[in-house]
């Protein structure tokens, strides 16, 4: 198992670094281009605070993973790196609150769906569904201790398979989901109503850019978070309990939800990373 604990733990600081890379390099040059110091600045704090987030995350995945007892730990390190990355996003949005406010107030009205990305933020809200419901399952199937499943194969037929995602990894794991989600929410909210003052045409293009990015790159590490966490839970309990013929239906069914859950959170945060390094102006009131 401890095998198996580092090579996970390698996968996903390889997968970090990467992401890293990619953000820095590639999200250059994509954005419409701006004289304004305002948005300038707004854009070079943002992606200071992505660059330290990612670092400071992939540091938690080490300390949190050795947290609890039976990979506790490590089935919270998804989440709780997507909380380090959205407490950066959060930290970068409170620093520029006012850098777009001088040159008087802009007479318009901006909701979240001028700058969500629609089909990504479907995708990820199928793969969260799929995620709770084989959480939900798992749980209920689970034995009294959480982290089991005892089962019947026959007259005088019986075990116990662990670990399992019942309680005992599932909790903790809901807990950190919903810390995760109040904090995308409110960071969304922030970005959506950043103030912001009379702007030329061009400068007011990059700037909604810029907050569909945000809000992209946002939806892009919970996507992952998911995707990573329905990936751990299958290779720890549900992959070994169905692939076994003598398991009951529940294992099965819960590593088909995992399966769509991770196919569609790693779906939506591709289509979410490439708004985010591709942004767009958003589209006009009366466009949408």
């Amino acid at each position: 198992m401890s095998g198996a604990i580092w090579a996970f733990l390698a996968f996903v600081l390889v997968a970090a670094a990467s992401l890293i890379v990619v953000v820095v390099v590639f999200s250059r040059g994509t954005s419409p281009r701006s004289g304004h110091d305002g948005v300038r600045r707004v854009r070079q704090v943002i992606t200071l605070a992505r660059v330290a987030a990612a670092v400071l995350a992939v540091r938690m995945v080490v300390d949190v993973s050795a947290l609890g007892v039976h990979g506790q730990g490590l089935a919270l390190a998804p989440a709780v790196v997507a909380i380090v990355w959205v407490i950066g996003g959060l930290a970068a949005e409170m620093v520029t609150r006012s850098a777009l406010r001088d040159g008087g107030a802009g007479l318009e009205v901006r909701d979240v769906r001028r700058y969500l990305p629609r089909r990504g933020a479907q995708l990820l809200g199928l793969g969260l569904g799929l995620l709770v419901a084989a959480t939900v399952i798992t749980t209920l199937a689970a034995g009294p201790d959480g982290r089991s499943l005892s089962y019947s194969c026959g007259p005088g037929c019986s075990g116990t398979r662990t670990p399992w995602p019942g309680t005992f990894y599932t909790t903790p794991l809901a807990v950190a989901f919903v810390i995760l989600l109040i904090l995308v929410v409110v960071n969304i909210r922030l970005v959506v109503s950043r103030p912001r003052g009379a702007l030329e045409a061009p400068d007011q293009a990059a700037d909604d850019a810029t907050r569909a990015s945000a809000v992209a790159a946002t939806l892009v590490v919970v996507s992952l978070a998911v995707a990573a966490t329905a990936a751990g839970l299958m290779m720890f309990g549900l992959l070994p309990a169905a692939l076994a013929a003598d398991e009951p239906w529940t294992s099965r069914a819960a590593l088909a939800a995992m399966l769509a859950a991770g196919a569609l959170a790693a779906a939506a945060a591709v289509s979410l990373l490439v708004t985010a390094l591709s942004p767009r102006p958003a589209p006009a009131r009366s466009e949408r």
